[in-house]
């Protein structure tokens, strides 16, 4: 029974498909039929001629209508019966109605339309009868003429032909006629548009052609383009910016300064005791790209269009963004047409267009719903061009990183200091480490070692060496699991001494902090501050001291991890703790941090972790599940990797970006380049030392008992077995904090002492 319900329900499903489809090239074949005879009609009344032979008039010259005699019958003809304004009204209302069948749009409500079209008719011909009344003018059909003289009549004749008076009557008639031709002929706005840009497009040809193209390029007529996406010829590059049959916005070339490497040292600062920022000679120079034309692009337009009519999704492409790697067409269905629906298509959409991935998502303040599709020649975005950029150069803020190039070519930057902190996903081969090294390097090539310091967590031992020995960093690079741990909660004590530090000098953030320590200095002034320190013994009053302060300024920390799922496994809530208290609190300190992973699971990015870390940049995932734990939405897994990221915004906003692409080499260069300014640097080895007397980051400070305690007495009473790895692996805490925690648990008697093999019972 079901297998019969379902092979009917499949046959009932492909019969309205088949039916679809023959409609839909019926109505198409129709809508050819209706242009044809209607472009026949225009040229035909265009060039009439009342004076030429027809069935009324007979003289012995050959017609001055363009198609000869049977033109000049057919104009004579429709001149006789309805009269020259109707029959132009007539036709355009043809050539409208052939045009919505070709974009395979229904006219609905045939019927009356068909009336608003005799309406039409009536309107225009009662609009010529003001100018021409008279037994052989146009406006003696359809009893035009009659009707305006028996209007005269009752209105008196002096008025009627006063010129105000006509001129009311006039604008009056002709905007009915206007609203009955409107609604006749189904246009509707997407149609206008359309309408808009053939013109324009025709309009482009034309002044090619005065130009001195040859008419054989002119006029070759178009091949039908298989789906590659992206520029076709050499010609088409010498052609697009003229000839656009949609406003299409073809990337351009990044705004670079020009300048020499001195004079961009000049720009971002020189430090007085000599240090120099490394120059952009390190970086690889972006070779010159080649641009195509807008031809591949409008075919992938019709092409898309298309397709989606097939799905039932009807609509018209209004605009094409191209970039380096995707290009963008941004769809405006018809009305009633879900977003949703056409979002769910975007595989189908990929196959149909023979593309290795797209992406659909509703564009931002349009009502239209992006396309993306990758180009058929994918241009490589380097960091020089982004470092370069004028924008990138202009930029004011603390700790500007360079992203990449969004979907228009544009270059994309952030501020590190007001994100605050970035988590970033995606898998192997994605471009993540790629990604993150580019920021590093955007980070060194603003800011000298006294302005800014690292400290780089790596536990896969491979990603951050090249760093080793640079100026900027505060510690070696951590590649020990515990060490990292202690590296954060060393993190967390900075940041608590940091905000007493500036709460003596009533400052809100370390920017404040350090414009005042430095306007200090250079005034040669030394700050104070009035401290309390008694009561006066006979008055009663407070006495105040003036307590000198002799601060420095405070460098900008941030804190860059390369793996956290290893970290999540080996040092779980501890980690993730220490994490939350420095994303809650750490950015008015300066103190700032970069998370990566290349297994975004839920066990890894924890619902704490992504409710303290809002700022998100997600490669390329295996998943769409990946993807929303990263985004809280789809997406990343139609990404094409190498670079290709989404890019959230505090506030959910996504972005499309392309990383730039940064070599070993470039790294290498730029970190040797630091490593031989001969500038020393200062280690801190006590980043990594634990604290021994130092509580658990969410530890009870009245009862001196872990905040966790009550949880594993339940568990070991629930599974009746105690072990110093049996609390860490379903805590999800460190080992040292599962070995204190069994150790309080044995003296309080809840587990016995460990016999010989080590094991332990649960006794309390």
């Amino acid at each position: 029974m079901t297998d019969t319900a379902a092979n009917k329900a499949g046959r009932s499903r492909w019969r309205r498909q088949w039916t679809d489809a023959v409609w839909g090239l019926m109505r198409r074949f129709l809508g050819i039929c209706l242009l044809a005879v209607g472009g026949v009609l225009l040229i035909t009344l265009l060039s009439s001629d009342p004076n030429d032979p027809s069935r009324l008039v007979h003289v012995d010259r050959a017609p001055v209508n363009w198609l000869g005699t049977p033109g000049a019958l057919v104009s004579a003809e429709l001149r006789t019966w309805i009269g020259m304004p109707a029959a132009l009204v007539a036709t355009l209302a043809v050539l409208a109605w052939g045009w919505r069948m070709v974009r395979s749009r229904s006219l609905g409500r045939f019927g009356w339309r068909l009336l608003a079209l005799a309406l039409a008719l009536v309107l225009a011909t009662l609009t010529a009868a003001w100018f021409q009344p008279g037994e052989g003018s146009s406006s003696a059909v359809l009893g035009a003429a009659e009707l305006v003289g028996a209007f005269k009549a009752q209105v008196g004749t002096e008025l009627a032909d006063t010129s105000w008076f006509q001129a009311i009557m006039v604008t009056v008639c002709m905007a009915l006629a206007t609203i009955a031709w409107l609604y006749a002929s189904a246009l509707q706005a997407s149609d206008w548009a359309g309408l808009v840009r053939g013109i324009r497009a025709g309009y482009a040809a034309a002044r090619r052609m005065t130009a001195g193209i040859s008419s054989d390029e002119a006029n070759a007529p178009a091949q039908r383009v298989a789906p590659t996406l992206g520029p076709t010829t050499e010609a088409a590059k010498e052609r697009s910016p003229k000839k656009k049959r949609r406003r299409v916005q073809t990337a351009g070339p990044t705004r670079v300064g020009q300048r020499e490497d001195e004079e961009r040292q000049a720009t971002l600062g020189m430090d007085d005791e000599g240090y120099r920022l490394p120059p952009l000679g390190l970086l690889r120079k972006p070779p010159r790209s080649v641009r195509g034309g807008a031809e591949g692009q409008e075919a992938n337009a019709r092409m898309l269009e298309t397709v989606l009519a097939e799905f039932g999704i009807a609509g018209v492409i209004e605009r094409i963004l191209s970039g380096p790697v995707v290009t963008r067409y941004d769809f405006e269905p018809e009305p009633g047409i879900r977003s949703r629906r056409v979002i769910s298509l975007a595989p189908d959409i990929a196959r149909s267009m023979s593309a290795q991935a797209a992406r659909v998502s509703v564009v931002t303040d349009r009502n239209a719903i992006g396309v993306e599709l990758p180009n058929a020649k994918r241009e490589t975005v380097y960091l020089r061009e982004i470092l370069g950029s004028e924008l990138c150069e202009k930029q004011r803020g603390s700790l500007v990183i360079a992203l990449g190039k969004d979907i228009n070519g544009e270059p994309v930057t952030a501020d590190l200091a007001g994100m605050p902190h970035l988590l970033i996903a995606g898998t192997t081969g994605s471009g993540k480490s790629v990604g993150v090294n580019g920021m590093v390097l955007s980070l060194l090539y603003r800011l000298a070692p006294d302005q800014l310091r690292l400290i780089m967590i790596d536990p896969k031992m491979l990603e951050f060496s090249v760093y080793e020995g640079i100026p900027h960093l505060l510690h070696p690079v951590v590649t020990d699991p515990k060490k990292s741990v202690a590296a954060l909660r060393w993190a967390v004590r900075e940041m608590n001494s940091r905000y007493q530090t500036m709460s003596l000098l009533q400052v809100r953030n370390v920017e404040a902090y350090n414009r005042k320590v430095e306007g200090a200095v250079a005034r040669g002034r030394k700050l104070s501050r009035e401290v309390q320190t008694g009561f006066d013994a006979e008055t009663g009053k407070p006495v105040y001291e003036l307590q000198t302060i002799e601060p420095e300024p405070f460098p900008y920390l941030v804190i860059v991890v390369d793996e956290m799922a290893d970290l999540m496994l080996s040092a779980g809530k501890d980690f993730e703790l220490a994490i939350q208290a420095l994303a809650q609190k750490a950015r008015a300190a300066g103190i700032h941090l970069i998370v990566a992973t290349q297994r975004p699971s839920v066990d890894v990015v924890t619902g704490t972790i992504k409710a303290n870390l809002p700022c998100r940049i997600s490669f390329q995932v295996s998943s769409a599940t990946d993807s929303r734990t990263v985004l809280g939405d789809q997406g990343a897994e139609q990404l094409l990797g190498k670079g290709d990221m989404l890019y959230q915004r505090a506030g959910g906003k996504m972005q499309r970006v392309h990383g730039p692409f940064v070599s070993d080499e470039e790294v290498e260069r730029v970190a040797d380049f630091l490593r031989n300014l001969g500038i020393s640097t200062e280690y801190n080895l006590d980043v990594t030392e634990e604290v021994s007397d130092a509580q658990p980051l969410d530890s009870s400070e009245e009862t001196g008992r872990d905040a966790l305690y009550d949880d594993a007495v339940a568990l070991l009473r629930h599974k009746g077995k105690a072990s110093t790895s049996f609390l860490q692996r379903h805590l999800q805490i460190g080992y040292n904090r599962a070995a204190r925690m069994i150790d309080q648990l044995e003296s309080d008697g809840i587990v016995s002492p460990a016999d010989h093999t080590g094991k332990r019972e649960v006794i309390g």
